[in-house]
């Protein structure tokens, strides 16, 4: 039988989240750095925020800074939570993305790498594996149009696969 979950298990992590709170970036600092005259005066209050110095030349550290402090933030909030399941459960949103990038690029026959995100609970590399013969050509022959929700997408199976006698049929999601 499973152990009977009670208020009081998670009140040190709840005073942890509150405390973390105070660290997190909000609506309107988020607003100011959009906002920013200049690159140099976003970095600034980037950086007035709490996290490390960043440099113009290179936009996409800020984009890693992010990152890392998300997933240090998940990794703090699991080792203190009584049944790491309920942390789990904000990092399937990104399994989810990758599985839908890789199909999506697969269906237009480009490289579904500079999509990928290494957020959630499966790597991306272990993600894309299963799907990784659609990629091991140059091309896909699916062809590049626009979808609706409602619409199947058919993507080819190449003849070496392991279920060549069939194609994989996805919904196509906006």
């Amino acid at each position: 039988m499973a152990k009977k979950i009670k208020d009081t298990d998670y009140l040190a992590i709840s005073a942890r989240v509150k405390a973390m709170e105070t660290t997190l970036l909000t609506w309107e600092r988020m607003m100011q750095i959009l906002d920013a005259r200049s690159e140099a005066e976003a970095l600034k209050l980037v950086q007035e925020s709490g996290y490390p110095t960043l440099t113009a030349t290179d936009p996409e550290a800020l984009d890693q800074v992010l990152s890392r402090a998300r997933e240090e933030m998940l990794s703090d909030l699991m080792a203190g939570v009584p049944d790491p399941r309920y942390i789990e459960l904000f990092k399937i949103k990104y399994d989810y993305h990758n599985v839908k990038a890789i199909l999506k690029a697969a269906a237009m026959g480009t490289d579904p790498e500079r999509m990928l995100m290494d957020m959630g609970r499966v790597s991306s590399a272990s993600v894309r594996l299963p799907f990784s013969f659609w990629f091991a050509s140059a091309t896909v022959s699916a062809p590049m149009r626009f979808f609706t929700s409602s619409e199947k997408i058919t993507l080819p199976v190449p003849s070496g696969a392991a279920s060549a006698s069939k194609a994989a049929s996805v919904s196509a999601y906006s």
